[in-house]
């Protein structure tokens, strides 16, 4: 069933993990390594008639994250790259929204995977997932912190050269393509997709 996320990074890696897996012929249970929850969710869902019918073919959902492609406008105008992560890069008072995007250090920090620190900083999905900035600041001060919830190790997904080709748009389905601002008549913001 498709599922829109806020805070659960790990989805678009698990989804681009399941992909892989179908194109293989591989049990995903199997492989990413499925307990009971998992079986009792596919269960209950059976039951409540989630699965019948025709299913689309699964793919990831946008790569939004707090900076990238997401802001969060307080009340008093302050600028953060999302309403869970309390760190301010500006204000639309004194400077276009736009621009607070577009130039600021955090934003431009956080829209930088190589920038990210510990696990997320050397995972093959820190493009498309790049873990809680809001977790890591949360949990350590630090927004470019990994991500403490995640349970990944890097480097542990058995198809990485299938993967590979699959981040770099080699592989049957395009990456998602990540949103971006853009000004419309009268100077509000709204989403639209950007070429890469």
């Amino acid at each position: 069933m498709p599922a829109k996320t806020t805070e659960a990074h790990h989805f678009r890696r698990v989804a681009l993990q399941r992909q892989v897996l179908a194109n293989s012929g591989d049990d995903h249970v199997a492989v990413l390594g499925l307990g009971p929850l998992y079986r009792e969710l596919r269960k209950r869902s059976a039951e409540l008639g989630l699965d019948a019918g025709t299913r689309r073919v699964r793919r990831p959902p946008l790569d939004v994250n707090a900076g990238r492609g997401f802001v969060f406008v307080s009340h008093t105008g302050t600028v953060h790259p999302s309403g869970f992560l309390p760190l301010g890069a500006g204000n639309v008072r004194e400077t276009p929204l736009t621009d607070i995007y577009r130039t600021s250090e955090l934003f431009t920090g956080l829209r930088a995977p190589e920038r990210l620190g510990g696990r997320c900083g050397r995972c093959e999905f820190r493009q498309v997932c790049g873990g809680s900035r809001s977790r890591a600041y949360g949990v350590t001060g630090d927004p470019y912190a990994e991500e403490p919830w995640c349970g990944y190790q890097p480097g542990s997904f058995p198809h990485q050269r299938e993967l590979a080709a699959l981040l770099s748009g080699g592989g049957n389905e395009e990456p998602p393509v990540r949103p971006g601002p853009t000004t419309a008549p009268g100077g509000k913001e709204h989403r639209v997709q950007q070429e890469r």
